[in-house]
């Protein structure tokens, strides 16, 4: 896989993991109440964790590819 394609990917899952981070710990969700609101937490939560540990495997990757390749 290409080094830029690695770059981009962890580019996009750090703003994404940053972005759902803000969304599930704004004041506005965490005042909600209903019955759904406890699987929207929980859904948001477990999308920011795949999106985050794809990021650092992409973060990893580049890295090692870098260390390997001397560019």
């Amino acid at each position: 896989m290409n080094w830029i394609w690695l770059l981009v990917l962890f580019t996009v899952g750090v703003a994404l993991g940053a972005w759902l981070f803000y969304f599930v710990y704004s004041p506005r969700v965490l005042t909600a109440e209903g019955e759904n609101v406890d699987f929207t937490i929980a859904g948001l939560l477990v999308t920011m964790i795949v999106i985050v540990t794809l990021a650092l495997s992409a973060m990893y990757i580049l890295g090692k590819t870098y260390v390997l390749t001397g560019q």
